[in-house]
């Protein structure tokens, strides 16, 4: 392989080494068999996952959201990473194709841009690119939308 492969190999790596090494709590998640196969990890080999909001991207302070992290393969972890954040935000390994990742009472500080990944813990070792970016909104009032009924 070329050195130019073998550095971005490397980098990206690297990069999935400090995303998965550590849980929201900063509790260490390596196992020996992780350690074992860390650099066998070969990004974007896994389609890439998408990422929605519900009840949507822009809420009120204080109200609930939830960001949905869905791949194309079951009993995936995946993790939510935020633009600017030194961490990982949380990661999670369902039983299924999503990972529901629940953010309580949003405060402004919510708002930014996210995306997730997904990975398999077993070989082939293989993770996904990074889902499309999502930005979040944390506004002082939901915009309100009114429907129009005319009766006849």
């Amino acid at each position: 392989m070329g050195d130019s492969f073998q550095r971005a190999r490397g980098e990206a790596t690297n990069c999935l080494s400090s995303l998965l090494s550590r849980d929201p709590r900063g509790d260490a998640l390596e196992s020996d068999l992780f350690s074992l196969t860390r650099s066998s990890f070969l990004p974007g080999l896994l389609p890439k996952p998408s990422l929605l909001a519900q009840p949507g991207p822009m809420v009120a302070p204080g109200e609930n959201m939830t960001l949905q992290c869905q791949g194309e393969l079951p009993d995936s972890t995946f993790v939510l990473l935020k633009e600017g954040a030194q961490e990982p935000l949380e990661q999670q390994r369902p039983s299924g194709y999503r990972a529901d990742f629940w953010m309580p009472a949003v405060r402004g500080e919510d708002s930014g841009i996210y995306s997730c990944v997904y990975y398999l813990d077993s070989t082939p070792f293989a993770a996904s690119n990074h889902s499309d970016s999502l930005e979040i909104w944390v506004t002082g009032k939901v915009l309100e939308t009114s429907v129009q009924v005319t009766i006849l």
